[in-house]
């Protein structure tokens, strides 16, 4: 969904909504409190299916901590273990720089990359 780690970790049962058979995610963020609309895709009704006993439809959420540290893993898995990326560091595997943040921004720039195949508008903002 690429959303920061304190908008998902806080988003409740009630932040979701059915319309016309497709489900969105409607919060105010955190850091910005701009309202957002976020549609989904086939993929996250499929989790809200799977974890529909759980409070909010949703994975429990982590700590941020261990969150981070199961993406350097996967990434670790993925054999991004590379060197010479961090000028500051260039002995610094790359699967150690990688964060949520770093996935957040993977998301938005592989989503505009497909050109918004499922929607006309990936995400809405919505004025305070």
């Amino acid at each position: 969904m690429g959303l920061r780690y304190s908008d998902y970790s806080n988003i409740q049962r009630q932040n979701i909504k059915e319309e016309n058979g497709k489900f969105k995610i409607y919060i105010q963020t955190k850091k910005t409190k701009n309202r957002v609309i976020i549609p989904c895709d086939a993929i996250v009704r499929d989790i809200f299916k799977r974890y529909g006993n759980n409070f909010n439809n949703l994975p429990r959420a982590i700590s941020i901590d261990k969150f981070d540290r199961y993406i350097k893993e996967a990434c670790r898995a993925a054999g991004l273990a590379e060197t010479g990326r961090i000028l500051a560091d260039p002995e610094k595997e790359l699967c150690d720089c990688i964060s949520s943040h770093t996935a957040r921004r993977s998301f938005a720039t592989n989503l505009f990359l497909e050109r918004f195949p499922s929607y006309n508008k990936p995400l809405s903002i919505i004025s305070k």
